[in-house]
């Protein structure tokens, strides 16, 4: 718990920082998609069909946003911050290998799920760092899971606990609203569209306190080297 508050308090600081950085860079991109996902899961009536359609176009959307946060992110801490357009550039050479990786980690996460929650969340800890090798290191998406399955080894309850502060914290009050909605009988896809947005606005911390932890081992590493 030492180690996992002053990262937690990092995480927040920068998310707060510079958040209206990050909205120029996602909101782009998630606002015409939960727009669509919005109205989809309101008025259609086939949940399966609808369920594939959001979860693939997560998958193809979801690296082009995802690599150009990264980029943000990595050199607004190496001190030469990259502009919104020059991080989409960057991102995308970066979303063919982001988005296999984005596939057989989902796949990974799934299989997790199947043998109940905690073995999805184990997964989800030891590939914290798989986002980064693939788009800053420009490894291939089975070099990256592999190389952030081993990198996670040592910090993977840290990884565990503060991503599950940071849910419990933004992610879940949401998912409550989300459910009392529906036990409203609410079905407006206005709402629907708004909690979506905030929601993903709202998993950008894990995505700073992964890549926090990150710089973390990869200056121990380069200490040993």
């Amino acid at each position: 718990m030492d180690e996992i508050i002053p990262l937690l308090k990092d995480t927040w600081r920068f998310f707060n920082g510079h958040l209206i950085a990050i909205c120029s860079i996602i909101l782009p991109v998630i606002l015409p998609l939960n727009l669509f996902y919005a109205f989809a899961q309101s008025y259609s009536t086939q949940e399966g069909q609808v369920f594939w359609l959001t979860l693939t176009l997560g998958v193809l959307v979801y690296p082009t946003y995802q690599a150009a946060l990264i980029f943000y992110i990595a050199s607004t801490i190496s001190g030469k911050t990259q502009s919104r357009g020059a991080c989409y550039e960057l991102s995308l050479k970066s979303w063919l290998p982001l988005m296999l990786l984005t596939v057989i980690s989902t796949a990974a996460v799934i299989t997790g799920l199947m043998l109940f929650i905690l073995p999805a969340l184990f997964v989800m800890a030891r590939l914290a760092f798989s986002e980064f090798y693939c788009v800053l290191n420009n490894k291939n998406p089975i070099a990256s899971f592999l190389a952030s399955w081993e990198a996670t080894k040592e910090k993977q309850w840290v990884i565990f606990g503060g991503g599950m502060a940071i849910f419990f914290v933004s992610v879940a009050p949401l998912w409550g609203l989300d459910k009392l909605a529906t036990l409203m009988g609410i079905n407006n896809p206005v709402i629907a569209f708004i909690l979506g947005t905030l929601e993903t606005l709202l998993m950008v911390p894990l995505t700073i306190f992964g890549y926090r932890v990150y710089t973390l081992e990869q200056a121990v590493l380069n200490k040993k080297g």
